[in-house]
């Protein structure tokens, strides 16, 4: 059976929740409720164009290593990603750096930033 499907943090709590619609049934909606580690939410707006800023690229290095994460629009076959970019952290506290390479390849540096929080960043 085919469905849609994404993951986003519906309730802004910092844990990814899951939707879910079959093709021939009704729509649900996966709540998770665990909070158990850290986490970090970048909401990227770039105000030249490329409002949600798509094919992004974001680097983040924290005291346990590096994630990376591209803003993408689609994900599978009728499915999709959130424009958020979300990194869980485990029981790391502080992301030394991100760093962000918008779409006319220009790159920006953030850091230290605090989990737990949602980043609302525009290029500089």
């Amino acid at each position: 059976m085919t469905a849609t499907a994404t993951q986003f943090d519906m309730d802004s709590d910092g844990d990814l929740d899951f939707l879910n619609h079959p093709v021939n049934g009704p729509m649900m909606l996966f709540t998770n409720n665990q909070q158990i580690g850290n986490q970090i939410t970048l909401r990227l707006r770039d105000l030249c164009g490329n409002h949600y800023a798509i094919g992004v690229k974001v680097q983040i290095v924290t005291a346990e290593g590096s994630q990376s994460r591209e803003v993408q629009l689609g994900g599978g076959f009728m499915s999709f990603d959130a424009l958020d970019i979300h990194f869980g952290l485990g029981k790391v506290q502080e992301v030394k750096s991100v760093s962000i390479r918008w779409a006319d390849g220009e790159i920006n540096t953030y850091g230290p930033l605090i989990s737990g929080a949602i980043y609302d960043i525009i290029p500089r």
